[in-house]
């Protein structure tokens, strides 16, 4: 498969979950081989500390559907 990474190099989205907003950036490096998507995920607040272990496993869950979604859509359209 060639799939070569012109346009875009990374993006961002946010949304709020519990009142705390979620900044997702991902970073699209070209590798051999493919794309490697690097996630970081920021959120802001102290709020976001005390509910951090409250939402965490429902947070990694999303982020994996994102990062398979992600997947399925860029191999698509190589």
């Amino acid at each position: 498969m060639d799939c070569s990474l012109v346009e875009l190099e990374c993006f961002s989205w946010s949304s709020k979950v519990l009142g705390m907003k979620m900044i997702a950036t991902h970073k699209l490096t070209e590798v051999e081989g493919g794309v490697e998507n690097t996630l970081i995920l920021e959120v802001p607040g102290c709020l976001s500390f005390i509910l951090w272990p409250l939402i965490r496993g429902k947070l990694a869950n999303a982020l994996e559907q994102e990062n398979s979604g992600l997947k399925v859509y860029c191999e698509e359209r190589c």
